[in-house]
């Protein structure tokens, strides 16, 4: 998608354009900015935007006019625009902003507007500052009450878009099967020796001797889901990326972060990749069992049929392999991890996903 220009870094944004932007959206009528500050927010939270809040000024007071919002913007670093290319990041999330949110069937944030030149690596959306409430935190992690409830919300989000004819015409949100195996084939081995030297000492004598031909051994596995039904995965379900609203607003939970939604044969892929990075260890090892159960029987409850609790749980097995070639070898080996945040997000990560791969016996997976 391409719009007429629109800033790409937040140094470009001025009150004359946000007022147009604003304007177009329905947020203000008469009013006009007439100035804002700014300040970078979600430090190491996300690593392929640079997000900043503008708190704004108005020439006039007018009701409902938004007194912030944040934007997101591309990261200021090559290693991480590298990958939100690889993977279409910028150009799917403007697009689920730009005019397919209110479709969903998952609550996402209100935007002002959305933008994306794809060949010119420029990219904004402007959002609705979140902030009767909080954000999830993926280091803290969160609790198993916590979780049974945002399992149920994600069931109900994948039933409802379950096997739908829908998904046919959504052909700007690839194939999870395309995305995962073009990404591997393309980054994998030449990410590899990068990720060796800065996370190596984190592995086990099993993955060190069948890391570095995973990948061809993944791409193999993603063709046995040919013919599954599709539904629509978020991808990049984590705590950080969930806002729990004050108890009392009437408010639902909220989602953010949609740069990487997939029409997936394996949506449970979404289940694991939250309870294994989102639970500690022994929490997740106490709950996980209950909470498939939970998003089986949730499932079924909303309308799927033909999906046993077993394949679930292989499934759950070969998606851990998928999120330690994605988000720990080519992220983890690509990205650049210098903030303290940062640091403690992929020190986090390796030490409740490495752990669940040894649990599920998920190398056993693999021919």
């Amino acid at each position: 998608m391409i719009t007429p220009w629109f800033p790409n870094d937040p140094d470009e944004l001025t009150a004359e354009w946000l007022t147009g932007a604003l304007r177009a959206s329905g947020a203000v009528r008469d009013a006009a900015v007439k100035g804002f500050t700014m300040e970078q927010v979600g430090v190491g939270v996300g690593f392929v935007g640079h997000l900043t809040r503008f708190t704004l000024s108005y020439d006039r007071e007018e009701p409902g006019a938004p007194a912030s919002l944040v934007g997101k913007f591309p990261s200021r670093t090559e290693g991480a625009r590298q990958v939100a290319m690889l993977f279409g990041l910028y150009e799917r999330e403007a697009r689920v902003y730009a005019g397919f949110s209110s479709r969903l069937g998952m609550p996402a944030p209100i935007c002002y507007f959305a933008g994306c030149d794809p060949d010119r690596e420029r990219y904004v959306v402007l959002l609705e500052d979140l902030c009767d409430g909080r954000f999830g935190d993926q280091v803290a992690g969160c609790t198993v009450e916590e979780a049974g409830k945002i399992i149920q919300r994600l069931a109900k989000f994948h039933a409802h878009w379950w096997n739908s004819a829908e998904l046919g015409g959504l052909n700007w949100i690839p194939l999870a099967t395309d995305l995962v195996s073009g990404g591997i084939a393309q980054a994998y081995a030449p990410t590899w020796p990068a990720f060796m030297e800065r996370f190596g000492d984190r592995l086990s004598p099993a993955i060190l001797k069948r890391g570095p031909g995973l990948g061809d051994e993944l791409l193999e596995l993603l063709k046995t889901y040919e013919g599954r039904p599709l539904t629509l995965g978020h991808s990049d379900f984590r705590v950080d990326n969930i806002f729990f609203p004050r108890d009392g607003s009437g408010r639902d939970l909220v989602v953010v972060d949609w740069g990487s939604p997939l029409r997936s044969a394996f949506p449970v892929y979404d289940f694991i990749y939250f309870v294994a990075g989102g639970l500690p260890t022994e929490a997740r090892r106490a709950s996980e069992d209950d909470l498939l159960r939970l998003y089986h029987e949730t499932l079924l409850a909303n309308g799927v049929t033909g999906v046993t609790l077993e394949q679930l749980l292989e499934d759950c097995r070969a998606s851990l392999l998928y999120v330690f070639a994605i988000i720990c070898v080519i992220a983890g080996g690509t990205l650049d991890i210098v903030n303290e945040r940062a640091v403690e997000l992929f020190d986090t990560i390796f030490t409740r996903f490495l752990p669940a791969l040894e649990d599920y016996d998920a190398l056993g997976v693999l021919p």
